[in-house]
């Protein structure tokens, strides 16, 4: 089987690895810029310059593809010919596999000894979701429960998920239409779908009769827009991560029932130890998307006086987006007290909560971010806009400052504030713990667990 595969993206890159490379004879991508190079160790070329006779699959890994089919069809390419990532497991009669303990597993050969569950994400990357959903899938292992994660797309969180012992799937959005999937999912005694992001996806669970509990994490309208929910069923349970979702959800979806279930943080063998500081440490921890905001950060330490600012260390953790990060890295590159790190696992991340004496989280738009959380957990004062779902908790200075999102001028002078308060900034940490202790422990959210998921099964 010969395939050559249209887009040389995120797409092409993850569910390129679902087959077989020898099987690519190259890469077509209508960027003039990126033809004639190589991508995956095959050539990129332009649509008009392959011999579509000479293949027997033309693989669309675009997520707008819109136009595409038709552009291909212009040049004379047979429409049968012509398939979407997302049919690749049914037309090229790919196999679904589990990844336990470093081992891959047909789903035909998987055997549970326990009541099984199924815990859908969008994506295993190191953000919010994902994290949560594995520290949710070790919890109900705990609770006897045996969970499977399965994932849209693959992602740099998988390595963690195999240290830990959790099964999962990853790439099931090339799975949509195949029947071995639906069988699948008939042998789980429930169904977790932790994101809106996966709403389309769920069309797969129409014909699904035990129990499936959305967990909803998103605050914004647009999410709510661009993944409707199905119709409700009897055994469809909602649930959100914080009043911000529910009203939101309440908004769109007036006549369903939803209730509040927080994620959790385990708490660690041993608390981070703070390190003594030669100056003040602030760290910001998130991917480089608008939403969380790392251009207001920088607008603001660019407001601190240089005779302040020179005590201080500015962490900005996080994978890098081209078109957003360029907006505002050439004035962080400016800023000798700015340091850009990139992507850190989570033990990396808990080594430099060790560093950090405050964490700065300055997103328009965020429901209830772990690295908040986490930074609570280690009894870490913070500065957050009034956009993140902890500001709820944070009144009168509890637990650090809230300023008004996208207002540089207070989240500065809030930098500031905590520069010149040592004693409060110890004080604040105590109640960030505290905070953390009363919503998002382990025993917070057990017996949330029980009564809103465990005894539906």
């Amino acid at each position: 089987m010969k395939c050559a595969i249209f887009g040389t993206g995120k797409y092409a890159e993850v569910f390129s690895s679902l087959l077989n490379k020898n099987d690519i004879c190259c890469y077509i991508d209508n960027d003039i810029n990126k033809q004639g190079k190589e991508f995956n160790w095959k050539k990129i070329v332009a649509p008009n310059e392959i011999d579509y006779s000479n293949v027997d699959y033309i693989i669309v890994m675009v997520l707008k593809d819109k136009g595409i089919k038709s552009q291909l069809i212009g040049l004379g390419v047979d429409e049968k010919k012509i398939i979407s990532y997302k049919e690749i497991g049914n037309k090229l009669g790919l196999h679904i596999y589990i990844n336990s303990c470093g081992h891959q597993i047909d789903i035909k050969q998987w055997k549970f000894p326990e009541k099984k569950l199924l815990l859908m994400v969008h994506e295993l990357s190191r953000t919010g979701v994902p994290v949560a959903a594995m520290h949710l899938a070790e919890l109900l292992k705990e609770l006897g429960y045996g969970v499977v994660i399965g994932s849209l797309r693959n992602g740099s969180i998988a390595g963690e998920l195999q240290d830990r012992n959790i099964p999962y799937i990853g790439n099931l959005e090339a799975f949509y239409y195949c029947d071995d999937f639906k069988e699948f999912i008939n042998s789980f005694d429930g169904v977790i779908m932790g994101t809106l992001a996966v709403s389309k996806f769920a069309v797969n669970f129409k014909f699904y009769r035990n129990p499936i509990f959305w967990w909803i994490n998103e605050t914004h309208e647009n999410f709510f827009e661009n993944y409707k929910l199905s119709e409700h069923q009897d055994n469809i349970f909602y649930l959100a991560d914080g009043d911000k979702t529910v009203k939101m959800f309440k908004t769109y979806y007036p006549e369903r029932e939803v209730s509040n279930l927080y994620y959790y943080l385990p708490e660690e063998d041993e608390r981070n130890s703070a390190v003594s500081n030669e100056k003040i440490c602030f760290g910001m921890v998130g991917s480089h998307v608008r939403r969380k905001g790392q251009d207001v950060l920088v607008a603001a330490i660019k407001r601190i006086p240089d005779e302040i600012r020179k005590n201080m260390v500015f962490y900005i953790i996080g994978p890098e987006n081209g078109s957003y990060t360029k907006e505002w890295k050439t004035q962080a590159d400016m800023i000798p007290e700015i340091k850009m790190i990139g992507e850190l696992s989570q033990s990396e991340l808990k080594r430099m909560y060790s560093e950090f004496d405050v964490l700065i989280c300055p997103s328009r738009d965020d429901t209830v971010p772990i690295v908040v959380t986490q930074a609570f957990q280690n009894s870490i004062p913070c500065i957050v806009s009034n956009q993140v779902g902890q500001s709820m908790y944070m009144k009168n200075d509890y637990g650090g400052y809230v300023f008004e999102s996208e207002n540089t001028e207070q989240l500065s002078d809030a930098i500031v504030s905590m520069y010149n308060n040592k004693e409060k900034r110890a004080r604040q940490g105590r109640e960030g713990r505290e905070i953390f202790e009363q919503y998002f422990s382990k025993n917070a959210v057990k017996q949330e667990v029980i009564n809103k998921i465990i005894r539906y099964l």
